[in-house]
C-alpha cells in the first residue's frame, strides 16, 4: 500500500490532521523523552518550553531503490572514460551501499542516530505527560475574586444589529401579532353580516356591504412582519469564575538533607505542579522550609539553602496551616501539599505531633497530600510510623524513594486512574 504525503506547507491550522497522525506515530518516543525534561528547570518553567528531542527512530518514510546487488543494468552514462558501449561493468566490492554510521569517518560499529525535535504545545505536553493521570478527591471550587468575563444570554431585546437577530422569537411575534389583528377583523364582519340580515333599506344595506368588504380586504392584508415584531438575542458580560488550586511545598533542609535528596524533591514537587496546572487555571505554590524552625521561602532558597542542625517537622504543618487561615480559604480554593523528608526527626515526639497535626488540622481541609520520605537505606523512622496510621484516609498517601528513576512511577502510583491496572 502507498504512502501519499502531503508536503505542501498550510497556514491557520489546515495541516492539524497530519500534525496528530505525525504525533501518534512518535508518541511513545515523546513519553520517554518528557521526564527528563524538567530536571534543569525551575518548577513554573519545567514545560520545556515546548520543545521535546525525540529519537528519529520511527519516522523515516519508506523509500523504493534499485537493489545494486540484483537485477539486468543495460546502462551506460555518459562522460566515462572506462567503459564502451557492450563492456560488463563489475559489481561493487562489499554487500554495497553504506548504512547509518558505516561512513569513512566512522569507527565505531555502532549505529548512531540524530536527535529529531518536535515542537509541542503547552496543552500537547501535559497531555502526554498526565495522559493515565488523575487528581484523587479532585472539587471544584470557585474562587472569590473572578479574573475574567465572558457573555452570557439575556433573553432578548427589541433594538440590536441585524446578524443577532432571532428568527424564531420574530416569528412568534409576528403570528401572534396577525392573529390578534385578523380576530379583531372577523369580529367585526360577523358583527356586520347580523346587521345585513336585519336590514330592509336598500342604501343602508349597500353601506353595510362596502364596510363587510373592506374589513375582509383589510383581514388578508395585514403585514407578515411588522417592526414591532423583531426580537434579537440580548447577551450581559457577567464575571467568569476561574478554577484555582494552591500547592504547598514543604521540604527538609537540615544537614541531612544533600544535594541528592533535594533533586528528587524538586522534581516530584514539579512533577506535581504540572499536574496542577492542567486541572486548574490558576495555581499557586507556597514553599515552605524547615530544620529546627519553619519558614516560608522562594523557590531560589528553598532549593539551594542548606541548615545544619536538626529535624523539627510539626512547626512547618502549623505554618502551613496559619498560611491557609489567613490567605487561602478552603470554601474558596483547592488546597494540595506535598512532603518531602528524609524521615529524620529529633524525637518520637515531634513525629507523633506531625500525625495529630494532620489528622485533625490539615488533612479535613486539603484536597488531597502526598509525603515522600527520600532516603538511600531502608529503614523506617518515626515520622514514617507516625504517618504509616493515616494511609486510611482518602485524601493521603506515601511513599519511599530511593533513586531519581522511582519518582516517575511513584508519582503515578500515587495519582493513578482507578479503572487502570498498576503494571
Amino acid at each position: 500500500m502507498s504512502n501519499i504525503i502531503d508536503r505542501r506547507k498550510n497556514a491557520k491550522g489546515k495541516s492539524i490532521n497530519n500534525r496528530q497522525k505525525f504525533l501518534k506515530r512518535v508518541e511513545d518516543q515523546i513519553k520517554r523523552a518528557i521526564p527528563d525534561i524538567i530536571s534543569q528547570e525551575s518548577i513554573k518553567d519545567s514545560t520545556g518550553k515546548g520543545k521535546v528531542k525525540v529519537p528519529i527512530q520511527g519516522i523515516k518514510e519508506p523509500v523504493f531503490r534499485h537493489d545494486p546487488r540484483s537485477g539486468r543494468k543495460q546502462i551506460v552514462r555518459p562522460g566515462n572514460d572506462k567503459f564502451n558501449e557492450g563492456d560488463q561493468i563489475p559489481k561493487p566490492e562489499g554487500e554495497g551501499g553504506g548504512g547509518a554510521g558505516q561512513g569513512k569517518g566512522s569507527n565505531s560499529p555502532e549505529i548512531t542516530q540524530d536527535d529529531f525535535v518536535v515542537i509541542l504545545s503547552r496543552d500537547e505536553f501535559l497531555k502526554y505527560f498526565f495522559e493515565d493521570l488523575e487528581l484523587p478527591n479532585m472539587v471544584k471550587k470557585y474562587m472569590e475574586s473572578t479574573v475574567d468575563f465572558k457573555n452570557q444570554r439575556a433573553g432578548y431585546t427589541k433594538n440590536s444589529i441585524p446578524s443577532r437577530l432571532n428568527v424564531v422569537a420574530s416569528y412568534q411575534h409576528s403570528l401572534a401579532r396577525q392573529i390578534s389583528i385578523r380576530g379583531a377583523y372577523e369580529d367585526k364582519i360577523k358583527n356586520m353580516k347580523r346587521s345585513l340580515e336585519a336590514e330592509k333599506d336598500t342604501e343602508a344595506r349597500e353601506v353595510i356591504e362596502r364596510e363587510i368588504a373592506r374589513l375582509e380586504k383589510l383581514k388578508i392584508t395585514v403585514p407578515f412582519f411588522e417592526d414591532v415584531d423583531l426580537r434579537y438575542n440580548h447577551f450581559e458580560r457577567v464575571p467568569k469564575p476561574v478554577t484555582s488550586a494552591v500547592m504547598f511545598c514543604i521540604m527538609d533542609v537540615s544537614a541531612s538533607m544533600g544535594y541528592h535528596e533535594k533533586d528528587i524533591a524538586k522534581r516530584f514537587f514539579t512533577l506535581l505542579y504540572l499536574f496542577l496546572t492542567k486541572q486548574y487555571q490558576n495555581v499557586e505554590i507556597v514553599f515552605i522550609r524547615h530544620h529546627t524552625e519553619a519558614k516560608e521561602v522562594g523557590e531560589e532558597e528553598f532549593f539551594n539553602s542548606r541548615e545544619s542542625g536538626g529535624t523539627v517537622v510539626a512547626p512547618s504543618l502549623k505554618l502551613m496551616k496559619k498560611i491557609i487561615d489567613e490567605r487561602y480559604d478552603a470554601s474558596h480554593w483547592n488546597i494540595y501539599a506535598c512532603q518531602a523528608s528524609d524521615g529524620d526527626v529529633w524525637s518520637n515526639g515531634d513525629a507523633i505531633d506531625c500525625g495529630q497535626i494532620l489528622k485533625n488540622e490539615v488533612l479535613p481541609i486539603v484536597q488531597y497530600m502526598a509525603y515522600i520520605e527520600i532516603k538511600n537505606r531502608g529503614l523506617e523512622g518515626y515520622l514514617w510510623h507516625a504517618y504509616k496510621k493515616l494511609r486510611a484516609s482518602d485524601n493521603f498517601s506515601m511513599r519511599n524513594i530511593n533513586d531519581v528513576t522511582q519518582i516517575w512511577p511513584v508519582f503515578k502510583a500515587l495519582f493513578k486512574k482507578k479503572n487502570l491496572v498498576e503494571s
